[in-house]
């Protein structure tokens, strides 16, 4: 499996390799220019497809690079997001009972607002998972 492939399949970073027939006239072999579809590609003349591919990947990775300093670790950013979705369903839960205990509720009751209080921070603790997906793991340029 090809991985850089993944690395400029975000639509934006698409290569345009063609075969320059005046140089590849001049020259007496193929000669190939690339661009990108991003426009912001300077125009290179590589002497093989390998290196206009080589070269095409040295510019996404240019752009598709993390921002320089202040990004924490991708392991950090997933165990501040677990810590808060745990700390969001606990609550939840704790919430159900004290509701339980303060209005001394029979056991049926009590049981079906404990588990309501358990689905609702469940329920909270991933929408907190989604509304955050972006910064946890960003997948575009």
């Amino acid at each position: 499996m090809n991985l850089d492939r993944f690395r400029i399949d975000d639509g934006r970073h698409i290569p345009n390799l063609v075969i320059d027939e005046d140089a590849t006239h001049a020259a007496g072999q193929e000669r190939y220019t690339i661009t990108c579809s991003c426009g912001r590609m300077p125009n290179f003349n590589p002497a093989s497809r390998e290196d206009s591919l080589t070269l095409h990947l040295g510019h996404v990775g240019i752009y598709l690079a993390p921002p320089k300093g202040g990004r924490m670790p991708l392991g950090l950013r997933l165990v501040l997001l677990v810590t808060a979705m745990l700390a969001v369903a606990v609550g939840f839960y704790l919430g159900g009972l004290a509701v339980v205990d303060t209005y001394t509720l029979a056991e049926g009751q009590a049981a079906a607002v404990r588990a309501i209080s358990m689905l609702t921070g469940l329920t909270f603790a991933f929408a907190l998972m989604v509304a955050v997906r972006r910064y946890i793991a960003p997948t575009r340029a």
